[in-house]
């Protein structure tokens, strides 16, 4: 099933247009986010824990040598460059948390001026209806009618 995207409103700025501004990336920054999100994704991945949770407990079976070269691989040069990929992926996250959150926040501010702009205008239009109504019950004599809308000269229920 094939979702399409909601129309882009003129007030509302897409998140990833306050992702990259300026000037694109070059080939070195394309390659190096391009391997760190599939490296990201290698690593948070299910498959990857039971591979680093087997095979030290296989390789326990084998010679000491093989054992030692394992551990180490395991161990510190695994942190040595998965821990900084982890930085790396954080630190992407709270980008696009970022650009979420600045693009919500234009957006309720967008609309919180639109509800404000109309409020006014069913004031003003709850004015002119009361006033009208004054001059209307100025002309008519006081019977049914008048009494029918003077039931309009509370405040609006805004």
């Amino acid at each position: 099933m094939h979702h399409s995207q909601p129309p882009q409103h003129d007030s509302v700025v897409h998140p990833c247009e306050l992702l990259a501004p300026g000037k694109p990336p070059g080939r070195v920054a394309r390659a190096n986010e391009w391997l760190a999100g599939h490296l990201a994704t290698v690593f948070g991945l299910v498959w990857t824990v039971w591979v680093f949770l087997t095979v030290p407990l296989i390789v326990l079976l084998a010679p000491p040598g093989i054992r030692a070269v394992v551990f180490y691989l395991a161990s510190g040069w695994i942190q040595l460059w998965a821990l900084p990929l982890f930085v790396y992926v954080g630190n992407r996250l709270q980008k696009s948390s970022d650009a979420q959150s600045d693009v919500q926040h234009h957006a309720l501010t967008h609309i919180a001026g639109a509800a404000d702009e109309t409020r006014e205008r069913i004031h003003r239009v709850y004015d002119l209806l009361t006033a009208q109504q004054a001059a209307d019950a100025t002309l008519m004599p006081p019977g049914p009618s008048v009494g029918a809308i003077n039931h309009m000269t509370e405040e609006p229920p805004l």
